[in-house]
């Protein structure tokens, strides 16, 4: 881990997410819903031979900035002992985009392509299109 500790250097109030970029650097990470909220992520872990990795400590230190000035609204820091377990969730997520209906799907690509030159010139190989 190292010695500075980021919320200690961070003024509330003051600092702007220029700043804090000065001072910190790049975040590890932003919220992908919340692009105003910072997270810097200082990890050790422990590789046994043989084992899994075990993470030994963890601070995480979360900046939420103002949506409309981009000054420092909130600090926090997190540790190892504030994370938990989540289980993996096998659900399938939705993506975003238009519905096809089964009749789309089937007529979809009808018209889109013409292969030309039919006979099997190129055994084994690709379909020449023209």
């Amino acid at each position: 881990m190292s010695d500075v500790d980021p919320s200690k250097d961070i003024k509330v109030g003051e600092d702007t997410q220029t700043s804090v970029r000065t001072k910190l650097g790049s975040p590890s990470l932003t919220a992908s819903f919340e692009p105003g909220i910072w997270y810097y992520i200082d990890q050790t872990s422990r590789k046994m031979t043989y084992k899994k990795s075990e993470v030994t400590n963890r601070k995480v230190t979360v900046i939420e900035f103002d949506k409309s000035s981009q000054v420092v609204k909130e600090v926090k820091t997190l540790t190892l002992a504030d994370g938990r377990a989540v289980d993996f969730n096998q659900a399938k997520t939705p993506t975003r985009g238009r519905e096809l209906t089964a009749l789309e799907q089937i007529l979809g690509n009808v018209g889109r392509q013409t292969i030309t030159n039919e006979e099997d010139s190129n055994p084994g190989g690709q379909r020449r299109r023209e």
